[in-house]
């Protein structure tokens, strides 16, 4: 019986997988290895610039009952939101790829609404 050390198999596999990782879907050809394409996109809507903070809640319209109000200006396209028990408030940045923190009395945001 011929054993074969790990590394030795390690080896063996990634050499035989490189062809066929090689040999994907070529980027505009359909049919060579698959007849589907997949498309996506993203969304980017056109950002727009109001100076003045009365005139942007003027802007935005919220169900009766509730209350909007400006708390953050200039956070550069935030994406999901989460406030910790802390009410430390944490937005997730796709186009600049961090997620920021911002530290404030969201309670008194949350209790309202």
């Amino acid at each position: 019986m011929t054993r074969f050390s790990l590394p030795a198999i390690t080896a063996a596999l990634a050499t035989a997988l490189v062809p066929i990782a090689a040999a994907g879907q070529p980027k505009g050809v359909v049919g060579q290895f698959s007849d589907v394409t997949v498309e996506g996109s993203v969304l980017e809507p056109s950002p727009i610039r109001v100076s003045d903070d009365a005139e942007l809640t003027g802007l935005i319209t919220a169900p009766e009952g509730f209350t909007l109000e400006i708390f953050a200006r200039d956070l550069v396209n935030p994406r999901m939101l989460a406030v910790s028990d802390e009410n430390v408030l944490y937005a997730t940045r796709r186009s600049a790829g961090d997620v920021i923190m911002r530290k404030d009395d969201f309670s008194r945001i949350i209790a309202s609404s």
